[in-house]
């Protein structure tokens, strides 16, 4: 940051069924990442070897995200050659997002649908987060309007179909 470069890190997690990405690790820039004032590049060898380590621990695990900096004080978007390198990663991984964050402080994150630039809403959950205050956190970032058009049918209510009612009850789901 005193220098006015860029930086950046890797996140690694899981995807849950309703698209909520969980953050599992970050994983730094590397020991020979490239900064610039208008351009950064990970270290991908070392990057690599995290990623393929992660795996062997977790096989759900994925490359989720790039986050990096543009280290002026503005509102963080990604520039033309952020959304041409989310365009050309979305072809080996379809679920993979971008971060940008700024001086301010500020973190913003984006995707793709139907080749358009789209934001894509943030909520930090620490892992202690009581279930109940976590689906109504889901339920605030969640487009309620089209799950209230959805109708689900539960056969069995043991313990794991009474969980599940209580999970989509919170999600608007009729």
């Amino acid at each position: 940051a005193e220098k006015r470069n860029e930086t950046g890190l890797m996140m690694l997690g899981k995807i849950r069924p309703n698209k909520v990405y969980v953050v599992t690790k970050f994983v730094g820039a590397g020991p020979k990442a490239e900064r610039r004032s208008a351009s950064f590049t990970t270290d991908e060898i070392s990057n690599s070897k995290i990623l393929e380590y992660e795996r062997t621990v977790d096989s759900e695990i994925r490359y989720l995200s790039d986050v990096h900096s543009h280290p002026w004080p503005q509102r963080p978007h990604p520039s033309g050659i952020d959304i041409d390198q989310l365009r050309r990663a979305r072809k080996l991984r379809p679920w993979f997002v971008i971060g940008v964050f700024s001086s301010t402080g500020e973190v913003r994150f984006f995707g793709l649908e139907d080749d358009d630039l789209k934001e894509i809403p943030l909520q930090i959950i620490p892992s202690e987060f009581a279930e109940e205050d976590l689906l109504a956190r889901v339920s605030e970032i969640t487009d309620n309007n089209t799950l209230k058009k959805l109708r689900v049918g539960v056969i069995g209510c043991g313990s794991l179909g009474s969980a599940v009612v209580t999970g989509l009850a919170g999600t608007g789901i009729d």
